[in-house]
């Protein structure tokens, strides 16, 4: 559960200062939540960061829309690692 703890102190304290423009789920899956994002489609994101066990059968069809690309995801964390 640190992950989910960390998530939200790093999105709420994005929250106070600048608007993010993607969220992170704590199985590591990305999504989009930029303008471009219907506000309802945000706070559904927001409210999953909560949860302990989301899996992609409980995400909706329209959530997944905005995932965003977790291939680039993993290959930044790859080149950052490898400094």
């Amino acid at each position: 559960m640190q992950g989910d703890s960390l998530s939200r102190c790093v999105v709420s304290t994005c929250v106070g200062s600048i608007h993010p423009d993607k969220i992170v789920l704590g199985d590591g899956r990305m999504f989009d939540i930029g303008d471009s994002t219907p506000s309802n489609v945000t706070e559904i994101l927001y409210s999953y960061l909560s949860m302990a066990s989301i899996t992609m059968v409980t995400i909706p069809a329209e959530i997944l829309y905005y995932e965003g690309d977790k291939a680039g995801v993993a290959a930044r964390a790859l080149e950052i690692r490898r400094g």
